[in-house]
């Protein structure tokens, strides 16, 4: 889980634009959100770091790309 703020930063920049298969495999994940929220939220220390890093990457924040806003827009959850 140490790379998960990396690896979380760099799915977010390839779904700025997702593909259809990309969406799917996202809104896959919205069962296990469901299930267990606190286990994909990311604490507001480790967003500070996030959005450091996007700054110097120069990546802008995508908050609607998070998975809970995801799950939430899609009928059902899933």
């Amino acid at each position: 889980m140490d790379h998960f703020p990396i690896i979380q930063a760099l799915c977010r920049s390839a779904l700025a634009n997702p593909t259809p298969a990309v969406r799917k495999q996202l809104l896959d994940y919205c069962g296990d959100w469901q299930l267990d929220p606190a286990r994909y939220a990311l604490a507001p220390e480790e967003d500070a770091r996030l959005q450091e890093r996007y700054a110097m990457l120069q990546l802008r924040l995508r908050p609607e790309l998070r998975l809970a806003a995801v799950c939430a827009a899609t009928p059902g959850g899933t």
